[in-house]
């Protein structure tokens, strides 16, 4: 199967999940697209982890905004997007071709299943959802949810579509659940992997209270 995984930044010490997501991805023989949106990345990590020894497994980077010579970079390679936007408002339109930039990486590779790492990728990516023709999957870990929405009332609607338009939505506990099911978010889609201790071989020398 070829997998997208959408994430903010890769590798990364604070989201070792991922990298560790990816590797056991690698591992059972699955093709692994990660699709950064920061090109930001720690070389120590890179080198502790050895990427570089899973063929199956690729990095792109979306970072066309990032200076003005990849910028210059993008459209060079992709002018048709430059010019089919032509006719846009300037404040829409390095938004527009942002975003088709995305979309023609996302084509490219094909993908059976992009997972995004945060629902609040999601809500940024959710213009492109119908056109990438592939099963979605989401993973709801909390402050997208249960903070930014409270603060930003455009932010619920916009994860009722996502929720909506998701085939698979993945909840770190059963607290998160009942919290999306507040979103519109179908029970028969949500599953949960609790991020917690292997209790098979962990165990207590006391009964938890």
């Amino acid at each position: 199967m070829r997998i997208g995984i959408v994430v903010a930044e890769f590798p990364s010490y604070s989201e070792t999940f991922f990298i560790n997501k990816v590797i056991g991805l690698c591992e059972r023989g699955h093709e692994v697209i990660v699709f950064r949106v920061n090109r930001h990345q720690d070389e120590v990590l890179e080198d502790l982890y050895s990427f570089k020894k899973y063929p199956n497994l690729q990095i792109v980077s979306f970072d066309f905004n990032a200076t003005t010579l990849s910028r210059i970079s993008a459209i060079i390679r992709h002018p048709w997007v430059c010019i089919k936007n032509a006719h846009i408002k300037m404040a829409a339109y390095k938004k527009n071709i942002y975003y088709n930039l995305c979309l023609i990486h996302f084509k490219k590779y094909r993908c059976d299943v992009f997972h995004f790492g945060y629902s609040g990728l999601a809500v940024y990516y959710y213009s492109l959802f119908d056109s990438l023709e592939s099963k979605i999957m989401v993973s709801c870990l909390g402050t997208a949810e249960k903070v930014k929405a409270l603060a930003d009332p455009v932010r619920k609607d916009k994860l009722k579509l996502v929720f909506n338009r998701a085939n698979s939505i993945h909840c770190v506990s059963a607290d998160m659940l009942e919290a999306i099911k507040y979103y519109g978010a179908a029970e028969n889609k949500i599953y949960i992997n609790r991020p917690a201790i292997d209790t098979d071989f962990f165990s207590r020398k006391n009964e938890y209270k």
